[in-house]
């Protein structure tokens, strides 16, 4: 009997596993993600070197960060829709050769 209750145990875990990643004891990722928030936080709240407005001015940076790097790649994705669909690439747009492109797709040269 206790074989069975064993393999049920078992049987439940695997499920929940498939849900949700469960990367340590008994904690979800959504945990994980936190306590590794409140760790950086903690980073600076307990370094007496280390100033609020450092704090705000690194925090403020990390997310101008990311509002960049998408940036930076919704104009990529925007320049291969427009090669996608047979248009030129738009200006400066990884410093394309818009001739070598058309050439290269065998894009006729009225377009």
């Amino acid at each position: 009997m206790n074989s069975f209750k064993s393999i049920l145990m078992n049987v439940v875990t695997m499920n929940s596993f498939k849900t949700k990643p469960n990367l340590g004891l008994d904690k979800t990722y959504e945990e994980q993600r936190k306590c590794r928030l409140q760790d950086a936080v903690d980073d600076y709240m307990q370094d007496d070197k280390v100033t609020i407005l450092e704090f705000y001015h690194d925090l403020k940076d990390c997310l101008q960060d990311i509002i960049s790097y998408h940036t930076k790649s919704k104009e990529r994705a925007i320049g291969a829709l427009e090669l996608v669909l047979g248009h030129r690439p738009t200006v400066g747009l990884d410093d394309i050769d818009q001739v070598e492109v058309s050439r290269e797709m065998n894009i006729p040269p009225r377009y």
